[in-house]
């Protein structure tokens, strides 16, 4: 805390002390345990009613539901083609049925109790409470902040636990709590990862990084992430090094990290040896990231692919719009980002208004035309986006992107202000948000099907890195604007069903 500068402010947030008498303040605790038993009891509430509606497997679930199965009866060897996922969910929850029927005494190995689709879709709690409590840890530790460039300002205890309930509730994310899919339990592993690794408990991050690229193979993306952020913050105390070195011998004042985009490349190539020397630093000291990466690799050379399965309906392809879709998603899911970026630009003087837009003219320019090339010739309808009315983004390409070819030229300065967005809602360096930008785009872009459980994860560390608009009020209108959001779409598909001709079971609706 020291080296950070921080006041007995910042300091007494982040230990959760009183300033007076430096007594525990522990209140945030209650209200953490509170909301923790609250969305709990909602998420088992919501589990109960879609088994009571939709008690057989659902859309996905009758390729995971039978796996897990034949995993809880210890049957490892037999693979469902159609499914494309590593077997990381059927093993992850086969054992946690297994200690939960030892713990409560149960010890039938018969899948139809055991291992039944309700139990099954009840696993989903412990990777939610798993998830909640990571990301709690994750803005809890003083490293985020200094990852995120915000270490000067740490929100108070409050403020922390109201983060973690709002981002548990991302509509898309909280939906899949109720349905038997990787979601869950990919994000669990993913954040609890990223806590490790935040943490210094490398060896530990590597194992659950581990099983996260088991639950879902882009999530290999993410630990290349994890070492793309440690070796952000180790180049920074180079620089930081380098100056007062320089300081030293010239007698000149300690140069700031670089504050732009251009002066970040200058400094990279400026000191090329030392650059690359604090990466394989980083990569030794990060082995155990490594190490599943090289695995990774090596697994993908063999299959001849990174998809297990049924690689005809996920071939990989260059799907640039993904990326767009995902910018909006980000703003969609988070308003207030944009809201304060505008407010702020309404109120800035007009000297400052008119250098930003000189500043930025050319740049947006430029995302323009590439938006459009995009746009032009890589857009991609797939099959499943155009047969498959029980998702919702069956409707949204069908009556906004399909009713005139004019629109999808029309959303690109939308496009364009979501990155510009998304930029700045990250007070970090430009290689962070470099890193955080280029690594969603690579977990995105190949992805040919458009599917909004895939910008959860991208869409979560983009989030936990967004610090700077979180307050007590913005955390509280953005909880109940993600509550109503989710109310719609369960009510929906309990209270909405609908038939296919010539199909006798009823179809729900679904993200």
């Amino acid at each position: 805390f020291k080296d950070a500068g921080l006041t007995i402010q910042d300091k007494t947030a982040m230990s959760g002390k009183s300033a007076v008498g430096n007594q525990p303040d522990r209140s945030h605790l209650m209200l953490l345990a509170e909301l923790l038993v609250f969305s709990i009891g909602l998420s088992g509430c919501l589990i109960m009613q879609v088994d009571r509606v939709q008690p057989s497997p659902y859309m996905d679930e009758i390729f995971h539901v039978p796996m897990a199965q034949k995993y809880c009866q210890g049957i490892y060897t037999e693979w469902d083609p159609k499914i494309t996922t590593p077997p990381g969910l059927y093993a992850m929850s086969a054992a946690v049925l297994r200690l939960a029927g030892k713990l409560t005494g149960f010890s039938s190995t018969d899948t139809n109790s055991l291992c039944s689709v309700f139990f099954l879709r009840l696993t989903n709690l412990v990777y939610f409470l798993i998830s909640f409590l990571s990301v709690y840890g994750i803005l809890s530790s003083p490293r985020h902040y200094d990852v995120t460039g915000d270490s000067g300002a740490l929100p108070e205890p409050r403020v922390r636990v109201l983060k973690s309930f709002s981002v548990s509730l991302l509509p898309v994310s909280f939906f899949f709590v109720s349905l038997f899919y990787t979601d869950q339990a990919s994000t669990a592993c993913l954040l609890a990862a990223y806590f490790m690794q935040l943490n210094e408990h490398r060896l530990l991050a590597g194992l659950l990084g581990c099983l996260a690229v088991a639950c879902r193979q882009t999530n290999a993306v993410w630990l290349l992430f994890f070492l793309g952020m440690e070796l952000d913050r180790a180049w920074e105390n180079r620089l930081r090094g380098l100056a007062k070195r320089r300081e030293e011998d010239e007698g000149s004042e300690a140069a700031a990290p670089p504050p732009s985009l251009w002066s970040e490349a200058s400094a990279i190539l400026g000191h090329p040896l030392q650059f690359f020397v604090t990466g394989c630093r980083v990569a030794f000291q990060s082995w155990p990231l490594v190490a599943v990466l090289v695995a990774f690799a090596v697994l993908v050379r063999l299959n001849g692919g990174v998809a297990l399965g049924d690689r005809s309906a996920h071939e990989a392809r260059l799907h640039s719009p993904q990326a767009l879709y995902f910018l909006g998603f980000c703003v969609a899911m988070h308003p207030a980002a944009a809201a304060r970026l505008v407010w702020a630009a309404a109120r800035a003087p007009s000297a400052i208004k008119a250098r930003w837009i000189r500043g930025m003219a050319l740049p947006i320019v430029a995302l323009s035309a590439l938006a459009c090339l995009a746009v032009r010739y890589q857009t991609y309808e797939h099959p499943y986006l155009l047969a498959d009315n029980r998702h919702l983004t069956f409707y949204i390409w069908q009556r906004v992107f399909q009713r005139h070819w004019l629109i999808r030229y029309l959303l690109i300065p939308a496009y364009t202000g979501s990155l510009i967005v998304y930029w700045q809602s990250v007070p970090r360096s430009c290689l962070f948000r470099l890193a955080l930008l280029g690594c969603s785009a690579l977990a995105l872009v190949p992805a040919s099907l458009i599917e909004p459980r895939y910008f959860i994860a991208p869409w979560l560390l983009w989030r936990l890195s967004a610090v700077r608009h979180d307050s007590r009020r913005w955390l509280l209108a953005e909880a109940a604007y993600f509550a109503a959001v989710n109310a719609a779409v369960y009510w929906l598909f309990l209270r909405r069903p609908f038939l296919w001709p010539g199909v006798p079971e009823e179809q729900r609706f679904v993200w």
